[in-house]
């Protein structure tokens, strides 16, 4: 769906994150087919309606995540935004009373209130790569209501690459392609400590590990490049972590200011 330089420029960043990775190239080529073939109706009109000219928060499932949602709550904008949630994120909200309106997800995640999310209206956009083949099989059937279907490499029917390479840049990529009016970061620390929410196993926040931190540099790096592409349009609403270059960090009280010429 980008216009062809942008089409180009990611091409080029997916091939610095496979060698930066070592992941397969032909597994995540597989893996959209395979997600394409269980997508059975179109639903990217539905992110369009969604997002369009709306102020967005994406929730990471960074270890400021509760802090973070518990000040937007404070600051009135939980129910002026269109909010999308990154995987786990997702059971975090549903528990504190705000349903996303998009979940952004790997299957990573607590699978089974991403399922409950999607049965009380969540758009919910699953991505496919080459470590999560078995995963898509199994859950994209029990997500019965809209799913719209995510790939890094070539787009397929029903699967698009909207840019983005962790469920959180991913968030912060598809309110960018679906013309939001301002978009808010939450819960995105981006730093060596990963949330509790973003696994359903975890009992608490840990140390990433080589991986994930690797991961975690390239969601910054991703996140930092839209900056430069929405102009003064995204703020870091994310009270602890890593600040983001060109990025500026302000309170959500300052935020909702901010949005207000656009709240629905």
């Amino acid at each position: 769906m980008w216009e062809l330089a942008e089409a180009d420029w990611w091409r080029a960043v997916y091939k610095e994150i496979v060698k930066d990775l070592n992941l397969d190239e032909k597994k995540d080529v597989e893996a959209a087919y395979v997600l394409s073939s269980l997508l059975t109706t179109e639903n990217v009109f539905h992110l369009h309606c969604k997002i369009r000219n709306k102020p967005c928060i994406v929730f990471g499932a960074g270890p400021s995540l509760e802090k973070d949602f518990k000040e937007c709550f404070k600051a009135g904008l939980i129910f002026k935004t269109v909010v999308l949630a990154a995987d786990g994120a997702s059971s975090f909200l549903l528990s504190s009373g705000r349903n996303p309106d998009v979940i952004v997800t790997d299957l990573d995640g607590d699978v089974n209130k991403i399922i409950e999310c999607s049965r009380k209206g969540s758009i919910v956009v699953v991505h496919a790569h080459g470590d999560n083949i078995g995963k898509v099989r199994k859950y994209v059937p029990l997500i019965n209501r809209c799913i719209v279907g995510t790939t890094q490499t070539e787009e397929k029917p029903r699967v698009y690459n909207f840019g983005g390479f962790t469920d959180g840049d991913r968030c912060c990529y598809i309110a960018y392609n679906f013309n939001c009016s301002i978009l808010g970061l939450a819960g995105m620390d981006f730093g060596e400590i990963v949330g509790r929410y973003s696994k359903p196993h975890l009992k608490g926040n840990m140390k990433a590990n080589e991986r994930k931190r690797k991961k975690l540099e390239w969601g910054k790096r991703l996140v930092e490049e839209l900056g430069k592409k929405m102009r003064g349009r995204i703020y870091n609403l994310t009270s602890n972590g890593e600040n983001l270059q060109g990025i500026p960090r302000i309170k959500p009280r300052n935020f909702l200011e901010v949005i207000s010429p656009w709240m629905r």
